[in-house]
């Protein structure tokens, strides 16, 4: 460790917190953890996400300017940390530096195949690098700062200068996370969801337009725009048949369909259909709760700081952006996952209510004779 950080320590809690007049800190945790920290999110999170990409069916988008701007921003950034890489190489840095800027290089690469992959899926909106960029701008920003305040600028003004371009980057490159992807067509619905980004997704401004046509007036049936595909009872039904069929054992005529063995269950082939829809609202539920239990702990260490007159002033602006960014983690997380846990609940309502009246439909005369039409209509 002595020499990744060159000699420095890696961590110094009276430089950061309690000796100082604003959270600095060593080098070493500078540029091997936080400037680390957005590429470790990335690498974990677009591994599911791409496979999950790979299982959607191509869809063509001519419109490639926001796709290209994007792209030459990525571009650019790597190029920002080759020269980087290279001013660091001829000067005696710390190693963690010179590591930090061999690993952004792959990490920018993943960032290319995600766009690129989004692009041939007719992804309009991405929250996996929608949150990688809110990391990226909000630690170099931190990074740009603590340069200021060490006189970086006069010490190593190239560094310096590549460093304020590299967080202009990022920062454009986030801006332009949070818009969308347009095809070259219009979609069949008039969703707003379809097209919407993924900043407009997270504040639910996509139902604005609808809100505020509700606010002017009584709604009425041509005011509501249609349902989004994939919470048409036709797409559900399809999903759970698909997983019915796939688990199905090979139908023998000799034998009777009641004696076949392994045959799918009813519950099993919901859960096999909508697991997804279920951990991923539930992984939003999950946040908020920790963040729930987050923050009485913040309040103590207000009240700690309200009563030790000698804690410096900047501890409670640490603690109110803390607060803040809890509350705002809170509300996110809550309304998303109520959201997103009552569509689930609505395709599921809507696959089971379907899926009876397909058996209903398929009846031999014998079952028809032992189940009234009532008992049928009651089960839907």
């Amino acid at each position: 460790m002595v020499e990744f950080c060159h000699g420095e320590r890696f961590w110094d809690t009276g430089l950061t917190w309690t000796n100082n007049s604003w959270p600095q800190f060593t080098d070493c945790f500078r540029y091997s953890v936080l400037e680390l920290f957005p590429c470790v999110w990335l690498w974990v999170t677009s591994a599911p996400y791409v496979c999950y990409l790979f299982s959607q069916p191509r869809r063509h988008m001519s419109q490639r300017r926001l796709f290209l701007a994007r792209l030459t921003l990525v571009v650019l950034l790597g190029v920002l940390h080759l020269m980087m890489l290279v001013e660091r190489t001829m000067k005696d840095t710390v190693w963690a530096a010179e590591l930090s800027d061999i690993l952004w290089l792959p990490t920018l690469l993943v960032v290319v195949t995600v766009l690129a992959l989004e692009r041939s899926r007719g992804q309009v909106r991405s929250f996996i690098l929608f949150s990688f960029w809110i990391f990226t701008s909000a630690i170099l920003a931190f990074q740009l700062y603590s340069d200021i305040r060490l006189h970086a600028p006069s010490s190593s003004r190239v560094q310096f200068t590549l460093q304020c371009f590299r967080y202009g980057t990022a920062t454009v490159s986030f801006l332009l996370s949070c818009l969308a992807d347009e095809g070259d067509t219009k979609p069949k619905s008039d969703n707003p969801e379809l097209s919407a980004s993924a900043l407009s997704w997270i504040a639910f401004a996509w139902l604005e337009r609808l809100m505020v046509r509700g606010f002017r007036k009584p709604l009425t049936e041509a005011d509501v725009f249609e349902l989004h595909p994939s919470d048409k009872t036709a797409s559900a039904i399809d999903r759970f048949m698909r997983q019915w069929v796939r688990h199905s054992p090979p139908s023998d005529a000799s034998e009777p369909l009641t004696s076949v063995k392994n045959k799918p269950t009813f519950l099993g082939t919901l859960v096999r259909t909508f697991w997804l829809d279920l951990f991923v609202s539930h992984v939003g539920m999950v946040v908020f709760v920790a963040m729930n239990l987050f923050t009485p702990i913040i309040l103590g260490w207000f009240v700690k700081f309200a009563e030790n007159e000698g804690e410096p002033l900047w501890h409670g602006y640490v603690f109110a952006l803390a607060f803040l960014v809890t509350k705002i983690l809170i509300t996110i997380f809550n309304t998303s996952s109520q959201f997103l846990a009552a569509r689930m609940a609505v395709r599921v309502r809507s696959t089971a209510i379907a899926a009876i009246f397909r058996k209903a439909l398929s009846l031999s005369s014998q079952s028809r004779r032992e189940l009234s039409m009532g008992e049928i209509v009651n089960l839907m």
